[in-house]
């Protein structure tokens, strides 16, 4: 990050470079002319061997952004892949400035912008894992990852499982709750206000029912009847 102007009204600017290294020379000689492969190796045979080479870099700018918010932040990616820059909430209570997180490739190509960001205090990247487990070391965990994880993978199996059917359950009520209270409860409640209304439409009328339908049930044991019963369907 550099700064454009003077003192306070300075600007803020993010700036991609991309290094590249020049070829070596031998410090007592200076950069040698680009030479053909015979030729080079001709020069180099009567240079002095115990002579400092000197390793150049070329600094090339790739892109150029302003920093937009008050307090600019910048931090890479572990890969050198991404690079976010990124306004930090001030250390005063009165600070409600909204801030922004801009992300860019390595070569400072614009790739997302997230606006409107409050109390914006850090970012920074999901952590990686430094390498990948070895064939040896991938056959060892696969023998023994019961034993080990085992126990952490049930517990942790139960505890979402737990939230899931809490989850479930909440929803099933939710839906019971206002089947209830707003449709059976309240044709409930305006059925009995009309009770004696309802029964001089449709009285009841003991005469006209059907009987109960009855049937006997034998109980034997051992081919000896032990008991009768009359059942009643309802």
């Amino acid at each position: 990050m550099e700064k454009d102007g003077p003192g306070v009204f300075a600007k803020s600017i993010w700036n991609w470079y991309l290094i590249e290294e020049q070829e070596p020379y031998l410090a007592s000689e200076g950069p040698k002319p680009t030479l053909g492969k015979a030729g080079k190796m001709l020069e180099l045979k009567k240079t002095n061997k115990m002579a400092a080479e000197v390793i150049g870099f070329e600094f090339k700018k790739t892109s150029r952004h302003d920093a937009s918010d008050q307090n600019p932040c910048g931090v890479w990616d572990k890969f050198g892949r991404f690079f976010v820059a990124y306004g930090r909430k001030g250390a005063g209570l009165f600070d409600k400035e909204l801030r922004s997180i801009k992300i860019y490739s390595m070569f400072g190509q614009p790739l997302q912008t997230i606006e409107k960001v409050a109390n914006m205090n850090a970012f920074s990247f999901r952590p990686r894992p430094d390498d990948i487990l070895k064939a040896k070391e991938l056959k060892v965990l696969q023998k023994d990852y019961r034993k080990n994880y085992g126990k952490t993978y049930r517990e942790e199996e139960i505890k979402e499982r737990k939230l899931v059917q809490g989850k479930v359950r909440d929803d099933k009520k939710v839906i019971r709750d206002e089947f209830l209270n707003n449709f059976f409860l309240p044709l409930r409640r305006k059925y009995e206000q009309n009770l004696e209304q309802y029964e001089a439409l449709w009285p009841l009328k003991d005469d006209k029912m059907l009987p109960e339908e009855q049937t006997i049930d034998h109980v034997y044991h051992y081919g000896e009847l032990q008991k009768t019963e009359k059942l009643i369907r309802k």
